[in-house]
């Protein structure tokens, strides 16, 4: 029987979720990125647990006014652990951006799984910089932006900030 008949995604960050407040303990074991290619820019604090790869993420509020609309290379799940962002939504093959067909605000406590290759979003922070959570699987055979820079990882103080952020948040 399949411990996550519907939600799939949604099922197995959960359980990460359980296991973040020792994991964030073993600070040596995560890596860092700075994400600046494209807005938003993102600091994310990422590591591989079993089959899947946990990354945390702080994703500033963008300058310009378009975020980056992309589909994603693996399937995933997330959580919006502080802040709000506005998603826009959409769906079609290849590497041509489809018609948005949906705006969503996503607050705190609000999840949501990318479980097919075609699933193209973009998120913008509204006000502040929000804090997300997010699990993924195995990558896909499936284009995604990517950059031809090579990026930083995260200072001391930025990979300290994120762990204050998300201990205080998953504590035990």
């Amino acid at each position: 029987m399949n411990k996550y008949p519907n939600g799939h995604w949604l099922g197995i960050l959960t359980d990460i979720e359980i296991a973040l407040p020792q994991l964030l303990r073993q600070r040596d074991s995560w890596n860092s990125v700075y994400v600046d290619y494209e807005e938003p820019v993102v600091e994310r604090l990422w590591m591989q647990y079993g089959n899947y790869r946990i990354s945390l993420h702080k994703i500033h509020v963008p300058t310009t006014k378009s975020a980056l609309f992309h589909p994603h290379p693996w399937p995933s799940a997330m959580r919006i652990v502080n802040g709000v962002y506005r998603m826009d939504v959409g769906y079609g093959e290849g590497s041509v951006p489809p018609p948005v067909m949906a705006t969503i605000l996503l607050p705190a406590g609000s999840t949501y799984e990318m479980a097919d290759p075609d699933g193209w979003h973009s998120v913008s922070p509204v006000s502040r910089a929000t804090y997300t959570v997010m699990v993924t699987g195995k990558p896909w055979k499936r284009e995604s932006p990517k950059s031809s820079n090579t990026l930083r990882t995260l200072t001391d103080a930025e990979r300290e900030h994120l762990f204050e952020i998300f201990s205080s948040y998953y504590s035990e």
